[in-house]
């Protein structure tokens, strides 16, 4: 997988799907390539924010997702809006979206690999 980048099957599967030698592979592919790493570790991110059912933990993503600005989670995140019941967790992410469009949206940082509730992401 070193000579191909993984961003195509980060589109077509959901990560949640894909076997442990596919991530293992993934894993060992973004270890040398930074635009892959990016977008594996904003994939994460937004399986935490899918399916975490701790606001806490969900506003930390949000967090992490703005800090380290990705266009492929925008259509996650506006999904979330329209599905979060919980009040603080869509504003946060509804503030997510206004700054993302104000401001780009599209950054270059590497985001580094994330531990929520002992596992890492």
């Amino acid at each position: 997988m070193s000579d191909t980048h993984i961003t195509h099957i980060l589109d077509e599967a959901p990560l949640a799907s894909l076997s442990e030698s596919e991530l293992e592979s993934i894993r060992a592919h973004t270890a040398s390539c930074t635009d892959c790493a990016q977008a594996f570790a904003s994939a994460q991110l937004s399986q935490v924010l899918l399916t975490d059912t701790n606001p806490a933990v969900r506003m930390q993503v949000v967090d992490l997702l703005v800090a380290h600005r990705d266009d492929s989670v925008v259509g996650v995140l506006q999904g979330l809006v329209q599905r979060e019941d919980n009040n603080y967790v869509r504003l946060k992410l509804e503030k997510a979206l206004s700054k993302g469009v104000s401001n780009g949206v599209i950054a270059a940082a590497t985001c580094p690999v994330l531990t929520v509730r002992g596992r890492d992401l």
